[in-house]
């Protein structure tokens, strides 16, 4: 699952730890995954 707090989109897994977060950055979302791997997504 997933949650907007402010500007930054967190994501969950089944048990509700977090797994992951980005933040907006123009018309696109950058962040981080729990294991350092970076990811991002366009809009």
């Amino acid at each position: 699952s997933w949650k907007l707090v402010g500007s930054q989109v967190q994501f969950y897994n089944d048990n509700d730890q977090i797994i992951g977060t980005m933040l907006r950055s123009g018309n696109r979302f950058l962040g981080t995954l729990a294991g350092g791997q970076g990811i991002s997504m366009a809009g």
